[in-house]
């Protein structure tokens, strides 16, 4: 099993993706690109591109941004907490990117990519056949 000090001891982790459905399924559709940094304490930062942004014109909608990387560091942090207590650790979550789409986009598929995400730096760091 992966420690919080292994996890720590591997920042920086970049690039970590977690996709899920699709944006013409019934359930929506997510998407998560996260760095995960050191930092002196548990910080999250919304780092999602203004060209991520344009590339939803016009439904740009701060509205959905806003909903979906809340959304994404909710489950972060949910996925955190299941595997190391109720502490955070002290890291940065970098969003750099998620799926604003206005119809697709819901609350439950994007807490699933953030704990995904995580779900994901622990397989990276887990020896094989210790996978989470």
């Amino acid at each position: 099993m992966v420690s919080k000090d292994d996890l720590l001891r591997a920042l920086p982790m970049r690039g970590l993706r977690a996709d899920y459905g699709t944006k013409s399924s019934k359930k929506g559709g997510a998407k998560a690109i996260v760095d995960l940094e050191p930092a002196p304490v548990f910080q999250a930062v919304n780092a999602v591109s203004d060209e991520i942004l344009a590339s939803w014109a016009p439904f740009d909608d701060p509205e959905h941004l806003i909903m979906c990387y809340d959304n994404v560091v909710i489950g972060v942090k949910a996925e955190l907490r299941e595997h190391f207590g109720p502490e955070l650790p002290a890291l940065r979550v970098v969003v750099n990117e998620v799926l604003p789409h206005p119809v697709e986009a819901n609350e439950l598929n994007n807490r699933y990519v953030g704990k995904w995400v995580i779900r994901e730096a622990l397989r990276r760091l887990a020896p094989e056949g210790d996978q989470p």
